[in-house]
């Protein structure tokens, strides 16, 4: 009678069992993934250190020239054929007119979607090995080169350097702020270092002073109106905060690995639509932070690089990550 009631339990287990297993096949398909198990790896193109959005297409600029890649598909589509092919692309942007333009060693190129035009020094810009590329608010086309920054006006380029202000003449890094402010970034170090320029006079900050590292990185100004700083060489550097008051930067704090970032280089910072912070390191991965936790993400994780050294975020809300090993694109959470 014992051995009955035991076999009728092991009966009703297996039951259970089956049943339960039949349940989690028919569901498992509707659990969502978790984000990383998401992530989209696009080679080639390998080393990216520009990428560009024009509605469904993705431009990307690296070692290995330019490249058109499918936003909706996640997909290489083609290489962009320039004859002799161009290299080392530092810098890509769309203007008003939907002309893409490509900043790299050596020159400046405007291609329409039907010929390429080329810039340099012969047109007047202080250098042709071109690192960073903006459109300001008033439409003006600003490049940054070993030589200095150099701005469009119409009918020529107005050139700026150390003579006139700025920090050192080699121009890495372009950004204007929502007040109209611009901001200059060398990598120059020892020299070099940080300069804003609020359309009459020049501020410099320096590691003599506020800056962790007088290699700028990159510059981003996010919801709350700071302005973010990545800098740093090999394994040293940091990012840094400033606020505006009256007008004016003044800095507000410093981030380094100790404080939680991946590494203490910062190749590149920003926020996404979400309010999320991510900051690239160049050896170690990302750090994400919601304002109150932050992770540390690398290629364990799924990103196809622990380099992250451009980012964008399109329509949708899909960050596409710049590295040097591919592109990683994160959906939309």
């Amino acid at each position: 009678m014992q051995f009955n009631i035991i076999k009728r339990i092991a009966t009703v287990i297996l039951l259970l069992s089956a049943l339960l297993g039949l349940v989690w096949w028919g569901l498992k398909d509707q659990i969502p993934a978790s984000r990383e198990e998401r992530w989209i790896t696009i080679r080639p193109p390998h080393e990216v250190s520009a990428l560009a959005g024009d509605g469904d297409i993705i431009w990307a600029g690296g070692r290995d020239g330019v490249f058109k890649i499918d936003r909706r598909g996640k997909k290489m589509l083609s290489r962009l054929e320039i004859e002799p092919q161009i290299t080392y692309i530092k810098a890509l942007l769309i203007d008003n007119n939907g002309d893409l333009w490509i900043g790299y060693e050596k020159g400046l190129i405007c291609y329409n979607g039907k010929e390429f035009l080329y810039y340099g020094e012969k047109d007047g810009l202080p250098d042709e090995n071109i690192n960073a590329l903006l459109l300001d608010d008033k439409g003006q086309l600003w490049v940054g080169t070993w030589g200095g920054a150099a701005c469009w006006t119409g009918e020529e380029w107005q050139v700026f350097n150390q003579a006139s202000g700025l920090a050192h003449d080699a121009v890495n890094v372009l950004y204007q702020d929502c007040y109209g402010g611009m901001w200059f970034g060398s990598y120059a170090a020892p020299e070099g270092g940080l300069t804003y320029y609020d359309g009459q006079q020049f501020t410099s900050f320096t590691s003599a002073n506020v800056l962790p590292h007088n290699n700028i990185c990159s510059i981003f100004q996010d919801s709350n109106n700071d302005i973010w700083v990545g800098t740093g060489f090999y394994t040293r550097g940091g990012a840094v905060r400033f606020y505006f008051e009256k007008g004016e930067p003044v800095f507000k704090e410093k981030w380094t690995k100790k404080d939680g970032l991946a590494g203490d280089k910062v190749r590149s910072v920003f926020q996404d639509r979400s309010g999320v912070y991510w900051f690239g390191s160049e050896y170690d991965g990302m750090a994400r932070w919601d304002g109150a936790s932050m992770q540390i993400y690398d290629k364990k994780n799924g990103m196809s690089s622990n380099e992250v050294k451009v980012w964008l975020e399109d329509q949708e809300g899909n960050l596409w990550l710049g590295t040097d090993d591919g592109i990683t694109v994160i959906p939309e959470e």
